[in-house]
């Protein structure tokens, strides 16, 4: 686990080793447990651990096996065994760290060592016998991974601070990249980062270095040809029941573990996958709950679940959290839109005080996803007799008739609830706008992309969406600052590409699978339960009382903000729902980063926001 940075000179000057001393030594909080750096002639890498398995209890990074090809790695590889079989290996390896798995992948298949790998893992390779470097990010982008061309080199490392802190990157915006944050939340493209001189390695790619050149090739995309059939509706299940018990034992391997529980099924069919794996986990859980700002009913179901689990359960209360509290907690590696951060960071926090590891449901909702109405591929693809019985047997079982989108798919063949698309927002500078193409690229974003290649489009182009690569890095420890990482069972490769290319009708609707392999693991309330979001966005409504005070702490004060956003737009914003909502709150904690990542900016003319 942990972070790691790395710099090579391709001029064949020796390294700066003070540099990279300074920069490792400010990964410190990514890595309390050990500190390691390694340096010869024109390259370093250096590393910060967090042990978060058995088997890195004794691990020391950088690593190498034989004195000519070293690793920094922030990695979690998992499906050892198999790997280990394939390698040829003896199963004591098993013992080393995942670290060493790498290099012997390496040793074997060189460059497509990462075609063989699973797991979460991010890392960065030096083989002085080709004098390569050679780096890769995991399939989803769980591990993040950021470089930049420097004077005479490379700078790598898994932390954008890191990376920042050589003093050949500038601190030159973006500007794509900050217009994408103002109109989508978050950068739309996986190959670029806020600062222009630092490049993002995109999931599911590899990154090498020789002779100061860098090429990127991408080694894995979403399966789109594989079919899976079975005769009996039982091996679904017992297929996906065990490729979800695989998920799980993967992402537990040692004595504790937190879990981010709801009062729903997926995080609570993990916790009952884990007490079913590996009972002697000592796991404990967390959920946070309204309780007075709006209905909301996962404090009980989560008390159920936990009690029925025999798991400790503490319940944090959104309510006592107010919007844009603590102005120092926004010294986010790029702009966020999180006006609660403050929670998502004492959420955080306690975990980090149990284990160094919290587990999720996230990924569930994607891999089970329907599409809004059923095409005719779906419908050809659906096999008509297993999906009767599904249906009889999930109508016998959960007492309701199963929700498949009927009624869209009649509307939408007669033209019926077809939405305008959202109209391009006005309170972006001009210049800004017109330099970048931002309205044809507003409205070419929000068609989405072309999945209809893969045998579950809807599913696919979620799974494969930008949203998930910003979630796990603004998840990582490089962003919130906490020693515990989120790891997430749903997000296991074997899983999704086994629900990639199986028929969502009727293996998805409304879980199926999922809510037949928890049947004896979790309360009958929780998995009976139908998904039930919050009546209400309870951001959105302190958003609206907020901007009823006067925004508050939040006055739009930094001069460069003139640079990307016109003022007087903002202001006419009306918090009356909607887009609108959120808009501002993106300006204002683009404020905030500003203020917090350029010192002396302050001041701007233009008067905050009544």
């Amino acid at each position: 686990m942990s972070g790691f940075v790395g710099l090579v000179m391709s001029d064949g000057a020796p390294v700066d080793r003070e540099l990279l001393e300074q920069m490792t030594h400010s990964l410190a909080f990514r890595g309390p447990d050990g500190q390691g750096l390694w340096a010869e002639g024109s390259v370093g890498l250096g590393h910060t651990l967090l042990r978060t398995t058995d088997q890195s209890e004794h691990e020391r990074q950088p690593a190498t096996l034989d004195g000519q090809v070293w690793i920094a790695a922030d990695a979690r590889i998992d499906g050892r065994e198999d790997l280990a079989r394939e390698l040829g290996l003896n199963l004591e390896v098993l013992a080393s760290p995942d670290c060493d798995l790498i290099l012997h992948a390496y040793a074997r298949w060189g460059d497509r060592c990462v075609e063989h790998l699973i797991g979460d893992f991010a890392f960065a390779i030096w083989d002085a016998r080709a004098r390569t470097l050679f780096a890769a990010r995991d399939h989803f982008g769980i591990k993040p991974f950021y470089y930049a061309h420097v004077r005479g080199g490379l700078v790598v490392g898994n932390t954008l601070n890191a990376v920042r802190l050589h003093p050949g990157v500038s601190d030159r915006l973006n500007e794509l990249a900050v217009a994408d944050y103002l109109l989508f939340e978050f950068n739309q493209d996986f190959a670029t980062t806020t600062f222009a001189d630092v490049q993002r390695l995109p999931p599911a790619h590899a990154l090498t270095w020789r002779a100061g050149q860098v090429s990127v090739r991408r080694y894995w995309s979403l399966p789109c040809d594989e079919v899976i059939r079975y005769r009996r509706v039982r091996d679904y299940v017992e297929r996906f029941g065990d490729l979800f018990e695989r998920a799980v034992r993967d992402r537990v391997r040692s004595s504790r573990a937190s879990v981010f529980f709801s009062g729903g099924l997926d995080s609570t069919s993990v916790a009952g996958t884990v007490r079913r794996i590996s009972p002697a986990t000592e796991l404990r859980a967390y959920t946070v709950v309204y309780e007075s700002l709006v209905p909301d009913d996962e404090g009980r179901y989560a008390g159920i679940a936990a009690r029925h689990l025999g798991i400790p359960l503490e319940i944090i209360s959104a309510d006592d959290f107010e919007l844009y509290e603590h102005r120092e907690v926004y010294a986010t590696p790029e702009p966020n839109n999180e006006p609660l951060r403050s929670l998502a960071l004492s959420l955080y926090g306690r975990a980090a005080r149990h284990a160094p590891v919290a587990l999720t449901g996230q990924g569930a909702d994607p891999i089970f996803m329907l599409p809004r109405t059923l095409s005719g591929q779906t419908l050809r693809a659906t096999p008509i007799r297993q999906a009767a019985a599904v249906f009889i047997d999930y109508m016998a079982d959960q007492r309701r008739i199963p929700r498949f989108h009927l009624r869209g798919t009649l509307r939408s063949l007669i033209g019926l609830g077809r939405t305008s698309p959202p109209p391009f927002p006005p309170y972006l500078d001009r210049g800004l706008v017109a330099r970048n193409g931002l309205e044809q690229r507003f409205a070419r974003l929000r068609q989405g992309g072309d999945s209809r290649q893969w045998r579950r489009p809807a599913a696919a182009q979620v799974v494969a969406a930008p949203f998930w690569a910003h979630y796990f890095e603004t998840s990582d420890p490089g962003w919130t600052r906490c020693s515990v990482e989120e790891w997430h069972p749903f997000f296991s490769l074997p899983l999704v590409c086994y629900m990639m290319s199986t028929s969502e009708l009727p293996f998805c609707v409304d879980k199926y699978l999922l809510r037949v392999h928890a049947s004896g693991l979790i309360p009958e309330q929780v998995r009976r339960r139908p998904k039930t979001p919050l009546r209400t966005d309870p951001v959105a409504v302190q958003l609206r009382r907020w901007y009823r005070r006067g925004a508050g702490v939040c006055a739009l004060t930094n001069r460069r903000l003139a640079e990307f956003v016109d003022l007087t737009a903002v202001a006419a914003l009306l918090p009356n729902g909607g887009e609108g909502d959120y808009a501002r709150s993106r300006v204002f904690d683009f404020n905030l980063w500003l203020d917090s990542s350029f010192q002396g900016e302050r001041q701007c003319p233009t008067p905050p926001i009544p």
